[in-house]
């Protein structure tokens, strides 16, 4: 089980807090100087996000000043070379930095090596992001119907609604997603994805693949709410391409090329097939 102690949340909050002030940006700035949603850093500090993804993590420590290895472990130096570093000036000579998107490319960085190991949460996944594998426990006792369905479709639309809280009913888990201990479904609604999704079905996603365009590459977007306590909003699209303002999907039924602003969306996550091997 994931452990979910205050003291390793709080210690993370701390370096974030701190890193904030040495750097002297807001949490809105820092979030959207990484390419993240404008709320990622306030989610991580009001304890909503309580484990970010490393990629996640990569993205913000260039912005503050700092390692992947100290922000996410507290170990090493605050700071790269012992000095504070201004977002997007370079240490050495003083020359502009390449954009935020493009620091995570990635520098060779022995926090790299945390990936395995460090807990996942939600978070936009980028075409240039590394891929990084959930964190995995002891397959269920087999039969067991143990996985979540988090998505309700709103009637008369294809939008769903994701909740975090009481599942609405338990499935049988397939095999590609034993042990993926954040794992969930939805009910796909509506017949904009058709052939390819039918109103009614069942979806299974996988939080912890990466992301990346391609001909099967399905997701399930979910958007920030309007107000603060709602659920988010959420769509089941193909995935087409994001950049640092925008994500483009598709849907089939009929053909058409959907358009988001990046500050909009709270996560990017992977559909996968039941039959697929793990």
């Amino acid at each position: 089980m994931r452990d979910n102690s205050p003291m390793m949340n709080q210690g993370l909050i701390d370096r974030i807090t701190e890193r904030l002030a040495a750097v002297g940006l807001k949490p809105r700035t820092a979030s959207l100087r990484a390419g993240l949603g404008a709320d990622a850093i306030r989610s991580i500090l009001r304890g909503k996000s309580q484990y970010p993804r490393t990629d996640t993590l990569a993205k913000l420590a260039p912005v503050l000043g700092t390692t992947l290895e100290y922000l996410s472990t507290g170990h090493g130096p605050a700071e790269p070379n012992g000095t504070p570093a201004a977002y997007g000036r370079s240490e050495i000579s003083g020359t502009a930095l390449p954009p935020a998107g493009e620091l995570t490319k990635e520098r060779p960085d022995s926090g790299q090596q945390l990936a395995e190991n460090y807990p996942k949460d939600d978070a936009i996944s980028g075409d240039n992001v590394p891929a990084v594998p959930l964190k995995m426990y002891p397959a269920p006792e087999f039969g067991a119907r143990d996985l979540p369905v988090r998505g309700v479709a709103a009637a008369g639309t294809d939008a769903l609604f994701i909740t975090n809280g009481e599942p609405h009913d338990w499935l049988l888990r397939p095999a590609v997603l034993i042990g993926v201990s954040e794992a969930y479904a939805v009910i796909a609604a509506g017949t904009s994805m058709e052939p390819r999704y039918f109103d009614g079905e069942v979806v299974f996603v996988h939080p912890g693949r990466r992301v990346a365009p391609g001909r099967h590459t399905f997701v399930v977007v979910q958007f920030y709410p309007d107000e603060e306590g709602e659920a988010p909003m959420a769509l089941i699209k193909k995935y087409e391409r994001q950049t640092g303002t925008e994500l483009v999907l598709s849907q089939y039924n009929p053909p058409e090329e959907l358009r988001f602003p990046i500050e909009t969306v709270k996560s990017i996550h992977l559909i996968v097939n039941p039959g697929e091997a793990r």
